[in-house]
C-alpha cells in the first residue's frame, strides 16, 4: 500500500467493474504550493499557478483496461470537481507522452520543463489549466 499525507485530505475517485477495481485517480486542493505534493515539481512556476490550485495525482488506469477513456472521464470530473469549489487553477505533472497529449487534450497548457525533473533519459513537463 502507497499512502501519503495527501491521502487524508484528497479526494480519490474510482471505477468498478464487475465489482473489481479498474481505475481511479486523486485530486488535492491547496491554497499554497508548498503544501501540494511534490512541491518541487513546481519550483520556477509558482508566478504562473493561481491560488487556490488544484493538482492532479495519482492516476492509474489497470492494463486491461486502457485505451477505453477511463483516464479522461477522470480528468474531466476532477476538472470540473476543481472548478466547481473554486479553484483559480489545475495543475499536472508528467514525463509520459500519452499522458502529455491527454492533458493537452482537456486543456492544459505545457509550461516547460520541470526543474530536475527527469525520469531516466524522459524529461517530465508541468501542465498548467487556468478557469
Amino acid at each position: 500500500m502507497w499512502l501519503d499525507e495527501h491521502d487524508s485530505h484528497g479526494i480519490i475517485w474510482a471505477v468498478e467493474s464487475g465489482g473489481k477495481l479498474i481505475a481511479s485517480a486523486r485530486l488535492c486542493i491547496h491554497t499554497s504550493i508548498n503544501d501540494m505534493p511534490d512541491p518541487e515539481c513546481f519550483n520556477g512556476f509558482a508566478n504562473d499557478i493561481k491560488l487556490p490550485v488544484a493538482s492532479l495525482t495519482r492516476l492509474v488506469v489497470h492494463p486491461d483496461f486502457r485505451r477505453q477513456g477511463l483516464a479522461a472521464l477522470l480528468d474531466s470530473t476532477r476538472i470540473a470537481h476543481a472548478q466547481a469549489v473554486g479553484c483559480k487553477s489545475i495543475v499536472s505533472a508528467t514525463h509520459v507522452s500519452s499522458r502529455i497529449r491527454q492533458l493537452e487534450s482537456a486543456g492544459f497548457k505545457n509550461f516547460g520543463e520541470e526543474p530536475g525533473g527527469r525520469v531516466g533519459d524522459q524529461s517530465t513537463f508541468v501542465f498548467i489549466k487556468y478557469f
